[in-house]
């Protein structure tokens, strides 16, 4: 699994990597390691891929070195899913627990494509949660619940509280994905 070595290789300010707020201006202040549910739901979907696009051109060496890749990724992040939280967290290091945060990025595993229906309802229901994600605006990158929410124009809401419109994308293709179509739309 992927784990970043500082907070530029991430979501650099997002208090996922840094809770002191003081401390969410400093571009690569780490306080947390962790693996990160997101960017590794991305490297199992890019890996899937890389596998379809070597099987089209007739690599078959390079479609089982990606397929065997993907598949060595699929298991640790399906033991991502928080039974508490309804949604997948990632894993806090070194103590190899699961984070009780939940935010924006938790629903990229459903463009991954490898939640089953029941987690891909509750990511469903905490995405049209008031409380949490559901507002008048596209989908925040913090739940709206979230002490650390921050929608001020500063840097330290990039991660915190603001819209990333690719973050939007991810998840309204991770819907399709899943067979979530009104839920896209």
């Amino acid at each position: 699994m992927f784990v970043p070595l500082s907070g530029g290789e991430l979501a650099d300010n997002s208090s996922r990597l840094v809770a002191d707020t003081a401390r969410r201006k400093e571009i690569g202040t780490l306080g947390q390691r962790i693996e990160p549910v997101d960017w590794n739901s991305y490297l199992y979907a890019s890996q899937r891929a890389m596998a379809r696009m070597a099987t089209e051109i007739g690599d078959a060496a390079a479609a089982r070195t990606m397929t065997a890749r993907a598949e060595a990724r699929l298991g640790p992040l399906r033991r991502l899913w928080n039974m508490r939280t309804g949604v997948f967290t990632d894993r806090l290091l070194p103590q190899r627990t699961l984070s009780s945060k939940r935010f924006a990025e938790s629903l990229i595993p459903l463009l991954a494509g490898f939640p089953t229906k029941k987690q891909a309802g509750t990511m469903e229901k905490f995405l049209f949660d008031p409380k949490q994600l559901w507002s008048a605006f596209p989908v925040p990158t913090l739940p709206l619940s979230d002490p650390g929410f921050n929608t001020s124009d500063t840097y330290a809401s990039y991660w915190n509280g603001r819209v990333w419109p690719p973050i939007n994308w991810c998840i309204i293709e991770g819907l399709c994905r899943a067979g979530l179509r009104t839920a896209a739309r």
